[in-house]
């Protein structure tokens, strides 16, 4: 248990650890990492998670992972930061949602065993937990889960807002506050989104191709996909990509005005036009093409470089 976590009288810690600022209010937390400022405030069963960077809840009643599987116990759920585990959801193993920063897995949903790299996502459950075909029609059922992309930043942007406050607000580590603040809206998620805009933009349902099948199921998981999702997806990542830029324009222009003793609009621009053109392309390559392995950010968000070098 690190700096600044709290449990409290009602839980069950097992061979887990607890990083900074972690708040386990009641429940059950078995070999687990619960990264900086995770959440556990009600009734919840969590075996196996492991969630490095943590920034995640785990909501009331919520059963994330079993120790009555009839199976060996050799399968872990690993998560991306703020993932939301609402009310009453179930979560079958093995799980993999390391690309899928600040998604919510809504309330009452059956998550089966799959990776899923779309960050921002909203999963609902919409029918069945089967995929079996139907021997009468051969047609499969409709699937357990539907999933809408970039749903956090079109839908609930308060929420992106909130917890920018929230994490930078509610940390009381001193020791460790060097490497917890890290923004939201950084290089790493900006280029998941920039992969899943590509992603959605190229998605073919049709295709039967073994690569288009294959980067499916690597990035939907077993998640279906309406068409209105798909065009609503594209549309929050482009949103969401142009005004990280134009922040990080902004806020530039902000410093160039301090520091020239107010040059004029023009010559500001024309600085920030060439600093743009020599600027050098970051080869910042998102984790869906490690398909065969879980993928964690690379560098850890206090390693990255800063935003205007990303952003210009």
């Amino acid at each position: 248990i690190m700096e600044q976590s709290h449990v409290g009288p009602h839980s069950t810690i097992v061979d887990t650890v607890l990083a900074t600022d972690v708040h386990v209010g009641c429940g059950e937390i078995h070999s687990s990492v619960l990264g900086p400022n995770s959440a556990a405030h009600h009734q919840s069963l969590c075996i196996s998670q492991i969630s490095l960077l943590g920034r995640g809840n785990i909501g009331y009643g919520a059963n994330v992972g079993s120790n009555h599987t009839g199976r060996m116990p050799d399968q872990e759920c690993t998560v991306a930061e703020g993932v939301f585990w609402g009310l009453t959801t179930c979560i079958k193993y093995p799980v993999d949602m390391t690309c899928s920063p600040y998604s919510i897995v809504a309330a009452g949903t059956t998550l089966l065993p799959q990776r899923i790299a779309l960050p921002f996502s909203l999963l609902v459950e919409t029918g069945p937990t089967t995929t079996v075909t139907d021997p009468t029609n051969n047609t499969p059922p409709a699937p357990a889960c539907q999933i809408l992309p970039g749903w956090v930043l079109s839908k609930s942007p308060f929420t992106i807002a909130r917890s920018e406050t929230k994490f930078r607000t509610r940390r009381k580590a001193k020791r460790h506050g060097h490497y917890t603040g890290w923004e939201i809206l950084r290089p790493h998620t900006i280029e998941l989104c920039r992969a899943g805009r590509e992603f959605l933009i190229d998605y073919d349902p049709r295709s039967m191709s073994r690569k288009s099948t294959l980067m499916n199921k690597q990035i939907l998981g077993k998640c279906g996909l309406t068409e209105a999702a798909r065009r609503d997806g594209i549309q929050a990542y482009t949103d969401c990509i142009q005004r990280y830029a134009l922040r990080g324009m902004l806020d530039h222009l902000v410093l160039q005005e301090e520091s020239t003793d107010g040059a004029s609009l023009r010559t500001m621009l024309k600085a920030l036009q060439k600093a743009a053109m020599e600027a050098e392309k970051l080869n910042i390559i998102p984790p869906y093409y490690c398909l065969d392995q879980v993928s964690w950010p690379a560098p850890m968000p206090w390693e990255e470089v800063d935003c205007w070098s990303h952003q210009k």
